[in-house]
Order: C-alpha cells, then sequence, then structure tokens
C-alpha cells in the first residue's frame, strides 16, 4: 500500500467484491461479503487521523453493496484502533460503469440473459448489427478469458475499451485535482468493474495485466499508478505524462 505524501490525494480504484455468476446484476455471494469486509478492514490499517475518506462507485448493485461493505469494514476497525477520519455516504458516478454491451442501439451491462435476447432478436430481424451481437457475445461468454476478449476485439456490439479507459481516466484526474486543493489530505474508495481497471491499466502500462481478483486495488497517488508493485505516471488526456 502507498501512504500519502503530505496533502497528495490518493485513490483507491477497485474491482466489486465476489459474486455467483453474471446472470443477473447479483448482490455478492456470502463469501464476497466476507472478503468484502476483510478488505476494508486492512485498507485502515493505511489511513491516517485527520483524513477525509470519500467513496465512489459505479451504478451496478454489486459495485454499491461492494463500496458500503468496504465502507463498513473501515469504520469499524477505525473505531477499534482510536483513528478519527471524516468520511461520507456513497456516491454513484456513471463514469465508473461497466463495459457496456449495445444491443438495438441501447447500452446494457453485461448478462448472460443479453445473449439470449439477441439471439432472439437475429431470429426475429436478421440484421448486420444483430448478427455482430451474436457473433461477439458467443465468443466473449465462451472464452475463459471474457475481458481479454473484449479489450482485444473491436465490435459494434460493445463499447470500446478506450472509451471506457478514457472515462474512468477523466473520472480518477478530476478527483486528483479535487483532493490537491482540499484542506485535509483526502483519499477516495472507488468501486468499479474489472473492465474499468483493465482498459485503465492497459493504457498506462501499455499492456493488459490480467484479470483482477475480487477486491483487486490499483492506487493512484502523486501523479503514479500503481498496481501489483509496478509504477508508471498518470495518464494525461489518454497520454502519459
Amino acid at each position: 500500500m502507498i501512504h500519502l505524501l503530505a496533502k497528495s490525494p490518493m485513490i483507491h480504484l477497485i474491482r466489486h467484491g465476489r459474486i455467483p455468476d453474471y446472470q443477473t446484476d447479483q448482490p455478492l455471494s456470502p463469501e464476497g461479503r466476507q472478503e468484502t469486509l476483510l478488505a476494508g478492514r486492512k485498507l485502515a490499517e493505511h489511513i491516517q487521523t485527520g483524513e477525509t475518506i470519500n467513496f465512489f462507485s459505479s451504478p451496478t448493485r454489486r459495485t454499491r453493496q461492494t463500496a458500503e461493505l468496504l465502507r463498513e469494514g473501515l469504520n469499524q476497525a477505525l473505531t477499534e484502533r482510536n483513528i478519527e477520519a471524516t468520511g461520507g455516504p456513497v456516491v454513484v458516478d456513471d463514469r465508473l460503469r461497466n463495459c457496456q454491451f449495445i444491443l438495438g442501439g441501447l447500452a446494457y451491462d453485461p448478462i448472460r440473459p443479453l445473449f439470449d435476447v439477441a439471439r432472439w432478436r437475429l431470429q426475429e430481424t436478421a440484421s448486420a448489427e444483430y448478427r455482430a451481437c451474436v457473433a461477439f457475445q458467443t465468443e466473449f461468454w465462451g472464452s475463459p478469458d471474457p475481458m481479454a476478449y473484449w479489450l482485444t476485439h473491436p465490435t459494434q456490439a460493445a463499447e470500446a475499451p478506450e472509451a471506457v479507459a478514457e472515462r474512468t481516466r477523466a473520472f480518477l484526474a478530476e478527483r486528483l485535482a479535487e483532493g490537491v486543493g482540499a484542506n485535509s489530505p483526502q483519499r477516495d474508495i472507488c468501486v468499479a468493474h474489472s473492465a474499468n481497471l483493465r482498459s485503465f491499466l492497459r493504457l498506462v502500462f501499455g499492456c493488459d495485466p490480467g484479470e483482477p481478483e475480487f477486491c483487486g486495488m490499483l492506487t493512484v497517488s502523486a501523479g503514479q499508478v500503481y498496481y501489483r508493485g509496478q509504477a508508471a505516471g498518470f495518464p494525461l488526456n489518454g497520454k502519459l505524462q
């Protein structure tokens, strides 16, 4: 874990906790709940007295629940350690949303039932759009690493990885700028999806780091991005410093 440098703001971008499957926007599994509470307690080990801690999440149920449980575990541990920090409620920000699947001109969070809808739409209307949707989702859901397939196969049936990386980057840049002018050290805990972390990290490091674990995180502070023991400059306008 990287510690705050003076008043340098710090951001943790975290993948949501463990879920049973992607049949719907599932709540966390019992195991996932416990893992997430423990992750919150672990974060508390690095909190300093006087910090302001902000919580953000994407709009999905699994990310919002993860953020709430991280907050709960962190607050429990801070109370036990008599550390005073200021925290607020979880704020939902749409820029942290998952990569979107495009079906019939509308954007959806990737869940398996969309595959059935795409196949049904193709039977009803044999258009190039629906053929592309079915072809993409066949390979996506059949892949041992669906996110790697999405990252390497541009398609009209899904939001481009570059677009996801950019809106994630823009959110982080905005939070960094706001934290610089704050009166107290700022720490943001932001819960999103594998797609956000992997597309952003590919932008930062120039290659796909692979699937982050549930509750896996990257850290941004003092103009650097830290992940799994590596560090690189924070990208400005889609480019590295």
